[in-house]
């Protein structure tokens, strides 16, 4: 692995498999790109290298402005495995190792760096694009199908509507439980909601509060009896009581799987 720079990176990809006597491994495991450099861009680099058969299985992390949040769609587009946001930390950084090489997880094995642990809340953005197979028909859902996800987490979104679309679903966003709120009493009388998605951990109003409302009427009547899936990093002893306690009907725990969601759609739908 090494830090490129542009526009050497190229060159140097194409000069390591000049070198190598393996034409089909990539010239590196993974490739760290910033994506605002002068010149060609860290999108535009990523769309050279994916277009050249020699270099497309190359892990890609792309490193971006803490205040950016437009490009995450277009990095999932890109082939992008990878985002993390700069200034880069340790573990977010060994995090993106991790995930983007299988390799690189004999590190955690042999515990190298136990000061140093993946955050369970990141998202691998090839996820996004469904490589499982088990679920890859787009099945039939009953008709009037509205599914409210509530989740503040920009990433986590993006790779659960990536697999509600392979699954021929979509989703209406809300970035928090007063906004889920708002969106459930907005919803005109002939398309209301028919299952909620709900983050437990969220700011200004979380999913328990939420869901407890909801129950309360406080959505509107119509909504008591909606199946609300409670989305949680957590899975310890205890946690299914609390989220029934607040009125929530089951639960999902991150990261997503698709066969998962898959079989609580086929379940509450």
């Amino acid at each position: 692995m090494i830090t490129l720079l542009i526009p050497r990176a190229i060159r140097y990809c194409e000069d390591r498999m000049q070198q190598s006597n393996d034409l089909e491994k990539p010239p590196f495991d993974i490739a760290l790109i910033d994506l605002q450099m002068p010149g060609i861009d860290g999108l535009k680099l990523v769309q050279h290298l994916k277009a050249d058969a020699r270099f497309a299985s190359l892990g890609l992390v792309m490193m971006t402005p803490m205040s950016n949040h437009y490009d995450i769609p277009v990095l999932i587009d890109r082939e992008v495995q990878f985002c993390i946001h700069k200034p880069v930390n340790p573990t977010d950084l060994f995090n993106a190792l991790v995930t983007v090489n299988d390799s690189s997880k004999v590190l955690l094995e042999n515990q190298l760096f136990p000061e140093v642990q993946p955050i369970k809340e990141s998202v691998n953005l090839q996820s996004a694009k469904i490589v499982e197979h088990d679920c890859a028909s787009v099945k039939s859902w009953p008709d009037g199908t509205r599914i409210l996800l509530v989740e503040d987490n920009q990433v986590n979104q993006l790779v659960f509507k990536g697999y509600l679309r392979k699954l021929g679903l979509t989703a209406k966003l809300a970035n928090c439980g007063l906004d889920a709120l708002s969106a459930l009493e907005e919803a005109i009388d002939n398309e209301p909601y028919t299952l909620i998605f709900m983050d437990c951990q969220m700011p200004i109003m979380d999913g328990y509060e939420a869901s407890l409302l909801i129950r309360q009427g406080k959505a509107g009547d119509r909504y008591r009896k909606i199946p609300i899936i409670a989305v949680t990093a957590n899975a310890m002893k205890g946690d299914r009581e609390k989220c029934i306690e607040a009125g929530m009907d089951d639960y999902i725990t991150k990261p997503i799987k698709l066969q998962h969601l898959s079989k609580i759609l086929d379940k509450w739908l």
